[in-house]
């Protein structure tokens, strides 16, 4: 079967039903069918919020993890909706009505959501392999489980940025310039690939600031947002564009058919490119780029306020990912020193 289709909850439900078929014809038992069933379910409602983000074969373990986060959230909502009902009532209510999540209920819900995702490694054509997201995802204990923040080091945004700019040098084809560009935005200026892909040159605009393009966005929900990008950035492209006599209102990002580019081949694009720049095996994903832009940000100590803003956050909470993320690396880095003995 295909791997993807639609969109990423399109193809998560359309796989959600051919497993719970496969458990169906199996004969598993109520419990176990319900079990698989309900964390299924559960996962494509927190991966709600990345629809417009990533694309199916862009899962990474920080989506799991993130899940059994989720997981402890809705289970510590529901305790206090009981324990506040039991004040109420005045009521007693007895330690076994009282919801937690538990090591145990962790690990069957982690083992439910890799059998998902390893009846997709074994049933699409891609032969994408989900297995090594579920490499070392152990459940130690209470407490969540750590949100990894995936994204570029220092060293591999310089990689990237020379590697397209030679690559402008050396084919100077539009095609070149349109991946640039669209890397370029996402890295530079946040975008969601969803959002970059819409980008049209009317959409460029001075800001307060004269070295600094304010970006028009159609953003998740139907709403109109503004970016910025610091013209120089992308100069180089907007002219090229301009010069193949591109007009204002032109669709910018073409595929080699002259259609408009979707984020799957925008994604396996962009995945070719890494690989050419020498980025590493396990670089991987379009939101990777968004993310090195926040965690850049982090390490030049901009506030998360204006972290919010510049990355056009709702809530001021997804912008503290980052700033966690980036004390998880430092921890994590003290304690590689030990782990070598130093």
């Amino acid at each position: 079967m295909e791997l993807q289709k639609t969109d990423l909850i399109g193809d998560l439900e359309r796989w959600k039903v051919h497993f719970l078929d496969k458990l169906k014809a199996l004969g598993r038992s109520r419990n176990t069918f319900e079990l698989y069933e309900r964390s299924a379910n559960q996962f494509i409602e927190y991966m709600h919020k990345y629809q417009e983000d990533i694309a199916i074969n862009e899962i990474s373990s920080v989506y799991i993890t993130g899940y059994l986060s989720f997981l402890e959230d809705e289970a510590e909502k529901r305790h206090k909706v009981l324990q506040r009902a039991q004040k109420e009532n005045r009521k007693r209510i007895a330690p076994d009505k009282l919801i937690y999540l538990s090591k145990t209920s962790k690990e069957a819900y982690l083992k439910s959501i890799k059998q998902y995702f390893g009846f997709i490694s074994d049933n699409n054509d891609d032969l994408h392999a989900y297995d090594r997201i579920f490499k070392k995802l152990d459940i130690a204990g209470k407490g969540k489980q750590s949100d990894k923040m995936e994204y570029l080091s220092e060293d591999q945004v310089g990689k990237l940025s020379n590697f397209i700019e030679r690559e402008k040098g050396r084919k100077g084809t539009y095609q070149i310039y349109m991946k640039a560009m669209l890397i370029k935005l996402m890295l530079h200026a946040g975008l969601r690939i969803s959002e970059a892909l819409k980008v049209r040159l009317c959409d460029f605009s001075d800001s307060h600031d004269d070295d600094v393009y304010a970006i028009r966005i159609d953003a998740k929900g139907g709403k109109t947002q503004t970016a910025y990008i610091v013209k120089y950035i992308i100069d180089d492209e907007i002219d090229y564009m301009r010069e193949q006599g591109k007009d204002n209102s032109d669709p910018l990002f073409l595929n080699k058919n002259n259609k408009n580019l979707d984020r799957h081949y925008a994604f396996r694009q962009i995945q070719t490119i890494y690989r050419h720049a020498g980025l590493g095996i396990d670089v991987k994903g379009l939101h990777l780029l968004r993310h090195t832009l926040g965690m850049r940000l982090v390490r030049n100590k901009v506030s998360p306020l204006d972290i919010q803003r510049i990355l056009r956050h709702e809530k001021l909470e997804t912008t503290m990912t980052y700033v966690r993320a980036l004390k998880e690396d430092v921890t994590s880095a003290l304690k590689s020193l030990t782990d070598n003995g130093e």
